[in-house]
C-alpha cells in the first residue's frame, strides 16, 4: 500500500497569494518608512540650525562687549565655518548672517544647508523661526537651457531667422514661464516681487565666440518683449542687476556680444556682502 507524504510544499497558488500580501503590506509599509527617515533628517537638521544660531549670537554679543562687533564679518566664509565648528555641526551657514537694526546684535536671519542638502531657515519674522526649505536644484535650469540651444543650432545653425522664429514660438508657450520653484527663489534672492516674476518669460538667447561656436543664456522679459533685462540665466546660475532707481543691466540682450556676457562673469555673488552693491550684476548660483 502506497504511504501518502504528509509532507506537502506550497502549491503555485498559495505562493502566489503570499507574494501578493508581501507586496501589499510593502506598498503600505515603504512609504511610511521614508516618511520616518526624512522626518528624522528634518528634526536633525532644525536642531542643528539652532545649534549654528546660538553659537552666531554668542559670538555677535562677546564682540560687541569688545566693541568689536562688525556685522560684515559675518557674512564671511571663514567666519562662518568658525561658527559652525563651535556648534558642533558639519554643514555650513549659506549667503551669511543677517542682523536686525534693533538691537543690532540681534540675529534676524540665517540659512543652515546640511551635508545631505537639507536648509533650514531661522526668520524672526516668521511665526515658527525655524523651517525646512525647499532646495532648489539649478541643474534642472541648465538641463532646459542646453536642450533648447542644441536643438535651435542642431535644426537651424547660422539660419538667423528660423532661429529666431523657433525662440519666439518657444517664448509664447507655457514652459517658457518661470516655475514655481524659480520665482521662490529670486523673490528671495532679488528686489523683484513674486507679481512681477509671475509675468516673466525666459526668452531663449545665444552669441557667437570668435571660434564660431555658441554660448546659449535666457533673458526674463515680459511678454510684450520689452527687454529692460534685469534677469539673466547663464552658465549655471541665475544673474539679477541691482541698479540704483531702477537701472537696468542692459536694454537688450537679445543679440549679446563677449563684452555683453563679460559683465555677468564678474559679477559679485550673492554669499557676499550686497549691502553696498550698486549698477552691478549678482550671481545667484546656490
Amino acid at each position: 500500500m502506497k504511504q501518502e507524504n504528509k509532507n506537502k510544499g506550497f502549491t503555485l497558488v498559495e505562493m502566489i497569494v503570499v507574494i501578493v500580501i508581501i507586496g501589499i503590506l510593502l506598498a503600505i509599509l515603504v512609504p511610511g518608512l521614508f516618511k520616518y527617515i526624512k522626518k528624522a533628517k528634518d528634526q536633525q537638521a532644525l536642531i542643528e540650525c539652532r545649534a549654528v544660531v546660538t553659537a552666531a549670537q554668542a559670538e555677535a554679543l562677546e564682540l560687541s562687549g569688545k566693541n568689536k562687533f562688525i556685522p560684515y564679518e559675518f557674512t564671511t566664509p571663514n567666519f562662518l565655518t568658525k561658527i559652525c565648528s563651535e556648534a558642533g555641526v558639519t554643514g555650513s551657514v549659506t549667503y551669511g548672517i543677517n542682523f536686525s537694526e534693533s538691537p543690532d546684535t540681534e540675529i534676524s536671519y540665517l540659512e543652515y544647508k546640511t551635508k545631505g542638502d537639507i536648509i533650514v531657515a531661522y526668520d524672526i519674522n516668521t511665526n515658527v523661526l525655524y523651517y525646512i526649505k525647499e532646495s532648489i536644484n539649478l541643474s534642472d535650469m541648465n538641463n532646459r537651457l542646453h536642450n533648447y540651444g542644441e536643438s535651435f543650432d542642431k535644426d537651424f545653425g547660422t539660419n538667423y531667422k528660423k532661429w529666431n522664429d523657433a525662440r519666439d514660438k518657444y517664448f509664447n508657450t507655457d514652459e517658457a514661464l518661470l516655475t514655481q520653484n524659480e520665482i521662490k527663489l529670486l523673490t528671495e534672492r532679488t528686489t523683484l516681487t513674486e507679481e512681477k516674476l509671475g509675468s516673466l518669460r525666459w526668452l531663449p538667447c545665444r552669441y557667437q565666440n570668435e571660434d564660431s561656436t555658441y554660448e546659449h543664456y535666457f533673458v526674463a522679459t515680459d511678454k510684450s518683449g520689452q527687454f529692460n533685462v534685469s534677469l539673466v540665466y547663464y552658465n549655471g546660475a541665475y544673474y539679477y542687476f541691482q541698479g540704483n532707481n531702477g537701472k537696468t543691466g542692459a536694454s537688450s540682450m537679445t543679440d549679446a556680444n563677449a563684452s555683453t556676457i563679460e559683465k555677468l562673469k564678474e559679477a559679485a555673488s550673492n554669499a557676499d556682502d550686497l549691502s553696498n552693491v550698486k549698477d552691478k550684476w549678482i550671481r545667484i548660483d546656490k
